[in-house]
């Protein structure tokens, strides 16, 4: 039996196990998923017990993306957006670290009738996920994107600044990566009068519909949830462990009802 999981802190409201289950069902897959739980402090050895313990690769969710960089042997992907966020465990218990999140976010914008192309958007959050949809914006041909973030660094703006506001009411694709989102009582992430002609994107794949996703639907805005480039990510990390292609309707099924 193959064994996988997803690593995380907080990982409760991770879809994962139910997509990657799915996925193992359909394709007649003996192979199990679970989700850990593991402290920022905790990290290097909770990964070298799911090496010990056999585990074929796992998924990396907020906040261990980037810390996961110097724990692995990086694939171009990982090195080109300096995040991981699907591991293989080869032989000897050697790990190589891979990014599927920037393909799986531009696979499902496209899926969903936008073209970054020549697009200003605004991206809040600077951790693993935020800085990587950051430059893979960029490399499809985005006009201008603009990072924002709590503690802003780098020329990046306040998150709660007037300027934040402003310019997330006049881009055309706002994507919240923040962490704010991942408990059912979060507030959304930024206080923005949103219209018709943008585009909202919250990362966050979770069991709720976050407060971000409802203020956007509520003023007219196109709202998309992070159920979509879950799945797509997924089934290229799947691919990447197994060699084998995924069952993306079985693993769209799986989260269907959290699509909310």
């Amino acid at each position: 039996m193959l064994k996988f999981a997803v690593i995380g802190h907080p990982v409760a409201h991770s879809l994962s196990p139910a997509i990657h289950s799915a996925n193992f069902r359909a394709l007649g897959i003996d192979a199990t998923y679970e989700a850990f739980d593991f402290a920022p402090e905790a990290l290097s050895s909770g990964v070298a017990r799911l090496v010990l313990e056999g585990y074929a690769g796992f998924n990396v969710t907020v906040p261990h993306k980037q810390a996961m960089i110097n724990l692995v042997t990086l694939d171009e992907s990982a090195a080109r957006y300096l995040a991981v966020n699907t591991v293989k465990v080869g032989s000897g218990g050697m790990m190589r670290g891979y990014n599927t999140d920037v393909a799986g976010f531009l696979d499902d914008l496209e899926a969903n009738g936008f073209d970054v192309r020549g697009k200003q958007v605004l991206v809040m959050g600077a951790g693993g996920a935020g800085s990587a949809v950051a430059r893979g914006c960029l490399e499809a041909g985005a006009l201008d994107v603009t990072i924002a973030n709590r503690t802003p660094r780098d020329g990046m703006l306040p998150l709660g600044s007037d300027l934040c506001r402003k310019i997330a009411e006049n881009v055309d694709l706002v994507v919240n990566a923040t962490s704010v989102g991942l408990r059912p009582d979060d507030p959304s992430p930024i206080e923005a009068k949103f219209s018709a002609k943008q585009v909202v994107y919250d990362l966050a794949p979770v069991k709720w519909t976050t407060a971000i996703v409802k203020a956007a639907r509520e003023s007219g805005a196109k709202a998309l949830t992070g159920h979509g480039m879950l799945v797509r990510q997924a089934a290229r990390a799947f691919e990447i462990w197994t060699g084998k292609k995924a069952d993306v309707a079985a693993m769209f099924e799986a989260v269907k009802e959290f699509e909310v």
